[in-house]
């Protein structure tokens, strides 16, 4: 049961979130708290995506990783010492809003929609009417994808702060040579490994290339034999 301030599209989308997570599936301990909203918040964005439209989707995303990028120091992770805190556990823009980015980055890394919701349905399944925490969420999601995700969870759960990308970039004869030097918000966290869309505008069209950022400077050598009239990051990471 629920109780409701009003009847807003996404606040009932919301709460009707947490029958799944976090009545049917509830944070074992109060450092898990992401496991209850950070999902019923993404709740919101799926609903959004699928009964409405991309727009009001990609504006509610937007919105959230705004709230989060004002965190630049901030981990969803709650450590014990912080947990009995209700101003760190309810804390809108890591607790709800980079939980909800997080799923989202999820889906993007693993690049399959349909894998994505397999495994969160799985999950579902392997915890229902029970509790679980972030790490048994972790591996529910590896074992169901067959995706490692160490690397990913250690940076954007564990981690604190976010990425910021500088971007350089020549042509030469058909190649485009693209330089990303990267540095983040918190020293906790040096660098995210994380794929990232460039998209880049010609005249007559565009081309879109998803490149895997490992190291805090890379530079990609990529076949490109057309003039560049814009060049467009797209962080589809969720920042």
């Amino acid at each position: 049961m629920t109780t409701l301030g009003n009847f807003g599209y996404t606040l009932v989308a919301h709460e009707l979130g947490h029958m799944w997570f976090g009545d049917y599936v509830t944070c074992a301990t109060w450092q898990d708290i992401w496991i209850n909203e950070g999902f019923a918040s993404y709740t919101e964005y799926v609903a959004l995506e699928n009964l409405q439209s991309a727009s009001s989707a990609r504006e509610w995303i937007n919105n959230a990783m705004n709230y989060a990028l004002e965190e630049p120091y901030g981990s969803l992770y709650i450590p014990f010492e912080q947990a009995g805190d209700e101003s760190r556990i309810f804390n809108y823009r890591l607790s709800y809003k980079k939980g909800a980015t997080l799923l989202h980055m999820l889906r993007y890394h693993i690049n399959n929609d349909s894998i994505f919701f397999a495994s969160i349905r799985q999950y579902l399944i392997e915890f229902a009417d029970s509790v679980a925490t972030g790490d048994d969420f972790i591996t529910s999601i590896e074992n169901s994808s067959g995706i490692e995700l160490k690397d990913f969870f250690n940076q954007w759960y564990y981690g604190k702060g976010y990425p910021r990308f500088d971007i350089g970039y020549k042509t030469q004869n058909d190649t485009l040579y693209l330089t990303v030097t990267q540095s983040t918000s918190s020293s906790t966290t040096p660098l995210f490994k994380t794929f990232v869309d460039y998209k880049i505008s010609y005249s007559g069209g565009d081309t879109t290339f998803r490149l895997f950022q490992s190291s805090n400077i890379e530079t990609f050598k990529l076949p490109f034999n057309k003039q560049i009239h814009l060049f467009l990051s797209t962080l589809k990471t969720g920042y």
